[in-house]
């Protein structure tokens, strides 16, 4: 039997299939058989086919068993990027994109060191753990993104403690917070 595998999340319902025609003709038979059951039909004005590594005569193929619009395989799904190959460093611009808008919407000049310290620790790189719980990040994207929270927690890009420093634990000497570069 072919396996259809999904990621649901609140509205947004994501199937993976191989791109071959019994899997499509799986894939087509349980949307309207779920269709029928549940009253609820695919929109295919919203609904795409994502397809990487198969000629474009196959291609044609499986669009016209399923129905919907093909679609490049580069988009996001919540903020993360997905793609058939690998991610450029351009890529990652929602991640530096959402951690900049996380520190402009701070007042971090009415912040303690210790609380833009906190915020950092907790918050941004939470977000930064959340990337990485789904795809490996270039050590150049780490690196930046070290920049952008040093130079929040110091409010200057020449800092007077080494970020390596401020990675040790507390029982170390330093204040806990994790390189994710290292």
């Amino acid at each position: 039997m072919v396996g259809i595998t999904h990621l649901v999340y609140v509205d947004d319902l994501m199937l993976f299939a191989r791109a071959d025609e019994p899997s499509i003709k799986v894939l087509a038979n349980c949307l309207e058989v779920f269709g029928n059951e549940a009253g609820l039909r695919a929109n295919s004005l919203k609904s795409h086919m994502y397809m990487a590594g198969i000629d474009d005569r196959m291609k044609n193929r499986l669009l016209q068993l399923i129905g919907f619009q093909e679609r490049t395989f580069l988009c996001q799904y919540l903020r993360i990027p997905l793609a058939a190959e690998k991610l450029w460093i351009t890529n990652y611009g929602s991640l530096f994109d959402t951690i900049t808008r996380m520190i402009n919407s701070w007042p971090n000049h009415t912040l303690s060191y210790v609380g833009r310290l906190e915020l950092v620790k907790t918050v941004l790189q939470g977000v930064e753990c959340y990337w990485l719980s789904m795809l490996p990040i270039p050590s150049v994207v780490t690196a930046k993104i070290k920049v952008i929270c040093r130079t929040f927690v110091w409010l200057s890009k020449h800092p007077p403690i080494p970020w390596v420093t401020m990675c040790l634990s507390r029982h170390d000497g330093g204040y806990g917070l994790r390189d994710l570069h290292a």
